[in-house]
């Protein structure tokens, strides 16, 4: 019976000895596990930090080129007209058909006639001068 008790504890202490070597190794993954979770916190911080930049550095340049592209289209508009108008006062002055004018240009009838009045209405204006 002694040889059995001294046998059980001798298992015991293995055991014991086994746990306390488990129960360490688990500690220190445990450990290692919780510096990796800080470091992966940080890092996801500072990516966090690096979108909201770039978040913001987008954000100001496409309110740039929206801006760019309403000055862009709010002038050429005005330009081809003021071409248009240039090229029918010009068109009036040679002589050129109301009809040929208005496919030409791609100007209204009245917007030819109007034309019309303003140029005679400028060389009435210089006779006078």
């Amino acid at each position: 019976m002694l040889l059995t008790t001294n046998i059980m504890i001798f298992g015991l202490s293995l055991f014991g000895g086994g746990l306390v070597v488990a129960m360490y190794l688990m500690h220190s993954k445990f450990q290692n596990l919780v510096i990796e979770v800080n470091s992966i916190q940080q890092k996801n911080e500072q990516l966090k930090n690096i979108t909201q930049v770039q978040g913001q550095k987008i954000l100001f340049l496409s309110k740039h080129i929206r801006e760019m592209e309403q000055n862009q289209t709010q002038n050429l508009p005005e330009k081809q007209v003021n071409k248009a108008y240039q090229q029918a006062a010009i068109m009036l002055t040679n002589g050129v058909d109301m009809e040929e004018i208005m496919d030409c240009c791609d100007l209204t009838k009245g917007e030819i006639q109007l034309i019309s009045q303003m140029e005679q209405s400028s060389k009435n204006t210089q006779k006078f001068h």
